[in-house]
């Protein structure tokens, strides 16, 4: 393993964080990657409040944490997340008021969206069953591996239940709008082949394989300039909403903006004498 300067990294603060060694959700280091698990395998990692608090407060310190380069999620058991609550839906809408469940959607949405817009990059590693929630959560990565087991669906309409963190949204930015539309509307799952070669899955690994080669890109990830990365990472996320001409001006300005710090400067100096860039 290396770290950002490609250096062997130092394995002896590998394992979880302080208090995320069991509980809903579990944060582990594996050198300059954080491994975020749902971890509620007996209700498929189902988005219980427990499961959304336990996100929130990993994320909160993988932020907090610079060792982080990238951030990985994924699931326990045979789940990656089989979405909402249904019990807890079902509890919160026959309450004979909706402002509780009101609350429990926007507390969704915005993790959702925070993951969606995290300055690192994130990985889902789609273990299993990924279906509604689930789905919307893989939506908000940057790069999506899955098992070979793994389903893929939104499912939402099964159940006579409306999406509400994001897949009516993302999806179709993601995939083809008649294949998106087929998934929503008919709530079936799709084998991740499928989808990968829709371009929504990057890879389908073996399951046994699946983490091995998803650390195996996150380090690659991680060598490089962190705020080389972020910057990047933002400017190819909004170039989807502007037209090119903006888009090519934004990225020109961030550029300039990057060659001020010392990274673009250690990056070409590198090259010039034949050797890894030390980045910070």
């Amino acid at each position: 393993m290396t770290n950002a300067s490609g250096s062997a990294a130092d394995v002896s603060t590998n394992g979880y964080v302080d208090g995320f060694a069991e509980g809903a959700v579990l944060l582990e280091r594996r050198g300059p990657v954080a491994w975020v698990r749902m971890n509620m395998a007996e209700k498929r990692n189902a988005m219980s409040e427990a499961l959304v608090q336990g996100l929130a407060r990993a994320v909160d310190a993988v932020e907090a944490d610079p060792g982080f380069r990238v951030m990985v999620i994924t699931g326990s058991g045979p789940a990656f997340s089989a979405g909402g609550d249904l019990a807890l839906f079902q509890r919160l809408v026959g309450s004979g008021t909706l402002d509780t469940f009101d609350t429990y959607l926007e507390r969704g949405r915005a993790m959702f969206t925070r993951i969606e817009q995290f300055r690192r990059p994130v990985i889902a590693a789609v273990n299993g069953v990924t279906v509604a929630g689930g789905l919307e959560l893989m939506l908000t990565a940057d790069l999506v591996y899955a098992a070979e087991t793994a389903r893929i669906g939104d499912g939402h309409v099964k159940f006579g239940v409306m999406p509400g963190g994001g897949s009516t949204a993302r999806l179709s930015r993601r995939l083809p709008f008649n294949v998106a539309s087929e998934l929503l509307l008919t709530g079936r799952l799709a084998d991740p082949r499928e989808l990968a070669a829709h371009g929504l899955v990057n890879a389908v690994l073996a399951d046994d394989a699946l983490e091995t080669h998803v650390q195996q890109v996150a380090e690659t990830i991680a060598r490089h300039s962190a705020d080389g990365i972020a910057r990047i990472k933002a400017l190819h996320a909004r170039a989807r909403d502007r037209s090119l001409d903006d888009a090519l001006a934004t990225e020109v300005r961030a550029l300039l903006d990057y060659a001020r710090g010392p990274d673009l400067l250690e990056g070409l100096t590198a090259f010039v004498e034949k050797r890894a860039p030390r980045f910070r």
